[in-house]
């Protein structure tokens, strides 16, 4: 018996009028192992990422830093973290006490230098950016990061024709113009060097999620820094400049109103030493491993399906807070 014999003896004991459905298994059975191979590929490529991958010299853009929204939360801890790490930071916040407090406590603990620069992003104003502008080009300075963190969200989930015009003006303000035009502020130093990195603070409402009913102006805001910094990273990786949008879910902040940490909610300053060993890689993320396999669950799910769940969270998360203050 030849080669061709042995083969197809098993095939020949099937009689023809089955082999289409014997066709469309083994089709079924080769998409099924390509599947598995998918996924397999996909969580070894995530450990590897999350748990494995070695971070960025920091230092390696330059020993100083700007990082804005920078007296609370995540912003707070990327400050903290970086004085830790020895760079030197220009802290751009809106208020000048807590500026000043958390200045004298990185320059004390850590013995680094620091200027501040008092700033209300929601309304951004020419002499903000220059004065960033000015900071980061002080002789001898060299900047080569930029922490993007100031940010804010709806107060409570809310239909968007009862949305005030003020609020809305505040997001776009904060979360697109003085976003934008601070990227612009730090970009000529590193023009100059050739180096640098530069991260903008999305959300999981711009960037997993389909959509995010009643906080549409938000969610809409951070997509474009999804989009924002995406082109930005393409236009400006050949000139030695990384561009990156790290989007988190849930942490522990005033703005989530969490208080208490979990498995996959962490604190900020977990997530923030995540998003710092991640800086200089991918264009678009979300560098904490939780948020990653959440993000991984919610792009399984149908869209339609998703969307239907989320409408009904952000429904009863406003029934909650009409309830609590009506009470009060």
């Amino acid at each position: 018996m030849n080669l061709h014999e042995v083969f197809s003896a098993p095939l020949l004991d099937v009689p023809r009028e089955a082999w289409p459905a014997l066709g469309v298994a083994l089709l079924f059975m080769v998409l099924g192992g390509l599947q598995v191979a998918r996924v397999a590929s996909s969580a070894v490529n995530g450990f590897w990422r999350y748990f494995l991958r070695p971070s960025r010299n920091l230092k390696s853009y330059g020993d100083w830093a700007v990082v804005t929204g920078c007296t609370d939360g995540i912003g707070k801890a990327y400050a903290e973290l970086l004085a830790g790490k020895k760079m030197n930071l220009i802290l751009v916040s809106r208020t000048p006490a807590k500026l000043d407090d958390l200045k004298r406590d990185l320059v004390a603990k850590h013995g680094i230098e620091a200027e501040t620069i008092p700033a209300d992003l929601t309304k951004p104003a020419d002499a903000t950016f220059e004065a960033v502008t000015t900071a980061c080009a002080r002789p001898g300075r060299k900047v080569g990061l930029l922490i993007n963190n100031a940010g804010m969200s709806y107060p409570h989930a809310e239909y968007f024709d009862a949305v005030s015009d003020d609020l809305i003006a505040d997001l776009v303000a904060i979360n697109v113009t003085s976003l934008t035009r601070m990227v612009k502020a730090v970009l000529p130093g590193m023009l100059a060097r050739r180096r640098g990195a530069i991260v903008n603070l999305g959300s999981a409402a711009g960037s997993v999620l389909p959509t995010d009913p009643l906080y549409a102006v938000y969610a809409a805001s951070k997509a474009y820094a999804e989009k924002l910094s995406a082109c930005l990273d393409v236009e400006y990786r050949e000139k030695g400049i990384h561009v990156q949008l790290q989007a988190p879910l849930y942490v522990v902040s005033k703005m989530s109103k969490i208080r208490k940490p979990s498995l996959t909610v962490p604190t900020p300053k977990a997530y923030a030493r995540a998003g710092l060993a991640c800086i200089g890689r991918e264009s678009v993320t979300t560098p904490y491993w939780a948020h990653a396999l959440m993000w991984w669950a919610v792009s399984a799910i149908p869209v339609g399906l998703m969307n239907s769940i989320r409408l009904g969270q952000c429904k009863s998360l406003r029934a909650r807070w009409y309830r609590k203050n009506k009470a009060a």
